[in-house]
């Protein structure tokens, strides 16, 4: 009898084809932030494939660099932190 238990297996790749799910953003999210962080990928005709121990990295780094801690947590500021100011 076979077994029919599913067993997940974590993403070693991320793409635009597998991001939302790998990790939590959209296909022009995940692309705007290769670009911009400069994230080693490989591309194969239009895909743009990133190692998740790459992208982890980037984020560690982004989180890290030039972020001074502060007593001001308003909202202004939390957004300007993350790169972001409030719409209006």
């Amino acid at each position: 009898m076979a077994d029919d238990r599913v067993v997940p297996i974590a993403p070693v790749w991320a793409s635009q084809l597998n991001c939302l799910a790998a990790l939590g953003i959209d296909d022009r999210r995940f692309r705007e932030t290769v670009r911009a962080l400069g994230i080693t990928h490989v591309r194969r005709g239009k895909l743009v494939l990133v190692r998740l121990t790459d992208w982890d990295e980037a984020m560690r780094r982004a989180q890290t660099a030039g972020v001074e801690p502060t007593e001001d947590d308003s909202v202004d500021s939390v957004l300007a932190v993350l790169g972001r100011r409030r719409a209006g």
